[in-house]
C-alpha cells in the first residue's frame, strides 16, 4: 500500500526559494510596419441575427443599417474585441432569399418585428497589449501625459510609467496667473515634461501599450515609456495599500483605567480624609427616608 506524506512547512520554504520569478511577456498579434508601429485596422466579417421594425420591410437593408450598425460606429463592440469604425458589404443571409429573390424573414405571433440573418465587414480598431502606437500629445501635468491618438481615440501615460529620469517644468505663467487669464489657460498646459538631455516632450510619442480600459462602449488607452523587460515595467501594479495592524498604536489598559479614574471629583473633608463622589445616590436616600 501507497504511503501518503504530509509535506512539510520547510519542504513547502525550499521550494518557494527555488522557484524564480516569472514576468507575464505579451505578445500582440498586430502585425508591424515598416515605421516599428502596429497596425491596429483590421476588416472583419461578422454574421448577425436581428430585428426588423415593420416601417423596414420594403427596404431591409436601409433598416438593418439604421437600427442596428450605425448605433455601433466609434462604440466598442464586444463581438470584434474592438472600436467599430465603419461597415460595409450588408447581406442578407441566403436562407432568407426565396426563388423569387424577394427577402423571406422569420416571424411570430408574440412581435411585429421580423428576424433574420445578414452579414457584415467591419472596419475595426483593436489594439492590443504590447503593441507600439504612436499618440499625439495635448496635455501635460505632473501625474500623466495624455494623448491623442490616430487623431479620433484617447490614451494617457501615468506617472508611473514615465522613466524616472524625466522631469516636470511646470508653466510660470500658470503659477502667475490671475482670474482674468482663465480663458487664456484653458488651451495652456500646466507644464512640460523633459527627457533625460532637457529636451521637452512634444508632438508625436512612441509608447508601449500596458492596458486598455472599456467604459461602457468608449476606450481608453493606458500606455508606457519605459522598455519592456526593464525593472520598473516589471513592478506589479498596487491598487491599494494596506494597513498593518502592527503599525497601529495601541494604548495600555492600564492607561485606560487612569485616565478614567481622574475623571472621578475628589474632595477633601474638615478631617483631610479624601471622600469619592459616588454617582449613584440611590442607597443614601432610602438611608434617610428611613
Amino acid at each position: 500500500m501507497s504511503q501518503v506524506r504530509k509535506r512539510s512547512n520547510s519542504d513547502s520554504l525550499q521550494g518557494n526559494k527555488r522557484r524564480k520569478p516569472q514576468f507575464i511577456k505579451h505578445n500582440s498579434t498586430n502585425p508591424v510596419n515598416s515605421d516599428g508601429l502596429s497596425e491596429c485596422f483590421h476588416k472583419i466579417n461578422v454574421s448577425l441575427y436581428v430585428s426588423l421594425a415593420p416601417s423596414y420591410l420594403k427596404q431591409p437593408i436601409e433598416g438593418i443599417k439604421s437600427q442596428h450598425l450605425d448605433p455601433m460606429l466609434m462604440k466598442n463592440f464586444a463581438k470584434v474585441n474592438g472600436v467599430v469604425i465603419g461597415y460595409d458589404n450588408v447581406t442578407v443571409s441566403e436562407e432568407h432569399i426565396g426563388e423569387s429573390g424577394d427577402i423571406i424573414a422569420t416571424v411570430n405571433p408574440h412581435s411585429p418585428f421580423a428576424f433574420l440573418w445578414v452579414s457584415v465587414d467591419f472596419l475595426v480598431w483593436k489594439p492590443q497589449v504590447g503593441d507600439v502606437l504612436e499618440g499625439l500629445v495635448y496635455m501635460q501635468s505632473p501625474s500623466h501625459i495624455g494623448l491623442l491618438i490616430n487623431d479620433t481615440f484617447n490614451g494617457s501615460i501615468k506617472k508611473n510609467n514615465i522613466p524616472e529620469s524625466w522631469q516636470f517644468i511646470p508653466n510660470q505663467a500658470d503659477e502667475q496667473a490671475t482670474g482674468s487669464d482663465e480663458e487664456q489657460l484653458k488651451s495652456q498646459s500646466l507644464g512640460q515634461w523633459i527627457d533625460e538631455n532637457e529636451i521637452p516632450i512634444d508632438g508625436k510619442v512612441k509608447f508601449t501599450v500596458k492596458a486598455i480600459h472599456n467604459s461602457g462602449r468608449v476606450v481608453s488607452v493606458e500606455g508606457s515609456l519605459i522598455k519592456p523587460g526593464s525593472e520598473s515595467e516589471a513592478l506589479p501594479v498596487v491598487p491599494n495599500k494596506k494597513i498593518k495592524f502592527d503599525d497601529l498604536e495601541v494604548v495600555p489598559p492600564e492607561t485606560q483605567q487612569e485616565v478614567t479614574k481622574e475623571d472621578v471629583p475628589v474632595y477633601e473633608d474638615a478631617s483631610e480624609e479624601e471622600v469619592v463622589a459616588e454617582e449613584d445616590s440611590s442607597e443614601e436616600e432610602d438611608s434617610d427616608s428611613d
